[in-house]
């Protein structure tokens, strides 16, 4: 179970960008997430490759953002760099209407950059995913810590209990013990992979969570209440069996 929620996050990992260099570099500040509808400001440095200078005249940047599937949500170009260096594309917060991958082409050219006097090119090429709060959704949620550690501390109350009950008489009661602790663990499996595989609306089910903590709780209760009650009547009956042997 483990191994593969291991291997279901590790896949969601984001593809790392792409660069392509011919006379120019860009550089711009990475990222991975961001938020659905905000706008989202992308500066870009341009370098020469040959000697790492920045250049910030007669640079003509152009940027394509794509969605999902591919299609075309957004293109810009811009020419004049500001606080000397940065190559700025300010989208707007519509672009970014829903939560998903999204991926952009940025490309410069420059004529006059070049020591050869010929045109120099580079393109990057980006992935990164829009999420509800600008935040990676495949964190871990804190607030489900909690949960995780109550499910596993019940099933592991409920199988104990389960196998420590000997008593004939109380076979239906270990049954009931057995019966919850697997609905435990089958609570714990979903709540595992909720956070794993959709944390972005793992909230949502706290609800679920929180009415079948309380149902549990006071099944547990219940269950080890009758177990106490029927241990101390089988305390009473041997202390009786063993008072009643004295007297004859």
């Amino acid at each position: 179970m483990f191994l593969f929620l291991i291997s279901v996050a590790g896949g969601l990992a984001i593809p790392p960008s792409q660069f392509s260099e011919n006379g120019l570099q860009l550089a711009f500040p990475s990222f991975e997430y961001a938020g659905v509808s905000t706008a989202l400001e992308l500066p870009f440095h341009v370098y020469r490759v040959s000697d790492g200078v920045a250049q910030y005249s007669d640079v003509n940047c152009t940027l394509h953002v794509y969605d999902s599937v591919g299609n075309h949500i957004y293109v810009d170009s811009v020419n004049t760099p500001v606080n000397n260096f940065d190559y700025v594309f300010e989208i707007n917060s519509s672009v970014f209407s829903s939560v998903g991958m999204y991926a952009f082409n940025a490309y410069c050219e420059c004529e006059s950059c070049s020591l050869q006097s010929s045109k120099l090119g580079g393109f990057v090429q980006h992935v990164f995913e829009i999420s509800t709060d600008g935040r990676s959704p495949y964190r871990f949620p804190s607030g489900w810590l909690p949960v995780i550690l109550g499910l596993a501390f019940f099933s592991l109350i409920c199988f104990l209990t389960s196998t420590f009950v000997r008593s004939e008489r109380l076979q239906l009661l270990k049954f009931g013990f057995f019966v919850l602790g697997l609905f435990n663990l089958f609570f714990l499996s979903l709540s595992l992979l909720l956070v794993v595989l959709n944390p972005s609306r793992v909230d949502l089910a706290k609800p679920v969570f929180v009415a079948y903590f309380g149902v549990m709780g006071f099944l547990i209760i219940a269950f080890l209440w009758l177990f106490g009650l029927s241990f101390l009547g089988r305390v009473k009956s041997m202390f009786e069996r063993v008072k009643g042997g004295g007297l004859d």
